[in-house]
């Protein structure tokens, strides 16, 4: 905490409260998935009323484009800065974004380049908001509320997968819906890599151990999982949170197939 910086007058820990106040509920949003999430503009809307825009500043790098099993993601770097009274920056945030880009099918091109990297900076932006902690509490609230009654969030359509919440040791097994940061990396009998929860924005270590490979053989080889599974990549699972030397961990068990899939 920077001593004596204050924001319109205000002490900086002051604003920090004020950005992670409680949003109007009316500004959580759900997919038609089932997953929870805040529009961006319920993000700049709390921005704009605690700081004002002539306190902040957004910028986002150069936009990349990686090949992620066949298809093309918009990826880029979002970079968020609020300025002090004295116009020093005081708090300063960065997070990745990224975007499918859709191809048309007839003419084998992009449909259009400049929406993907205009979605990617705005993933990105919501993500730096999310670590100032602005509706943090309150997503991670819904999905516990849904978890209590029965809702296993995303494309759940059936008894059957409704019931595939489960125990494995000490740990509640549950279907999860996370978009990769970094490719997979081998580990001592294990894969792992830097994933956002869906749900909360939650930045985790996903793993996978080499005794729960054959699950994702019974549906493809384990080599092109290990390729699928890139930077961009949305994967649903069934798995469990962990926490390793102080690291969040979220833990795969068997992969999330859909009915007639």
């Amino acid at each position: 905490m920077k001593k004596g910086v204050t924001i319109n007058g205000k002490a900086l820990e002051l604003i920090e409260m004020e950005l992670r106040a409680p949003l109007p509920e009316e500004e959580l949003k759900e997919t038609e998935g089932g997953v929870d999430y805040i529009p961006v503009e319920s993000y700049e809307r709390r921005l704009n009323e605690v700081i004002g825009v002539p306190r902040y500043n957004r910028k986002t790098s150069a936009t990349r484009f990686e090949e992620v099993a066949g298809c093309y993601v918009a990826v880029n770097t979002t970079f968020l800065e609020i300025y002090d009274d004295d116009g020093n920056v005081c708090l300063q945030k960065s997070a990745p974004g990224g975007s499918n880009v859709v191809i048309i099918e007839k003419t084998q091109k992009p449909r259009s380049l400049k929406s993907e990297v205009s979605s990617a900076a705005s993933e990105g932006f919501k993500n730096c908001c999310k670590q100032l902690n602005i509706g943090i509490d309150q997503v991670r609230r819904m999905r516990d509320e849904k978890k209590e009654s029965g809702r296993k969030g995303t494309n759940i359509q059936n008894g059957a997968n409704a019931n595939r919440t489960k125990s494995r040791g000490d740990e509640n097994v549950n279907l999860h819906k996370m978009k990769f940061l970094t490719r997979l990396s081998s580990g001592n009998k294990n894969y792992s890599a830097n994933v956002v929860d869906l749900s909360t924005g939650e930045e985790l270590q996903f793993k996978i151990f080499e005794k729960d490979y054959p699950q994702i053989e019974k549906i493809v080889p384990f080599s092109d999982f290990i390729t699928k599974c890139a930077v961009g990549t949305e994967l649903s699972f069934y798995g469990y949170y962990n926490v390793f030397r102080g690291t969040r961990q979220i833990i795969f068990v068997e992969p999330y197939v859909k009915e007639g899939s």
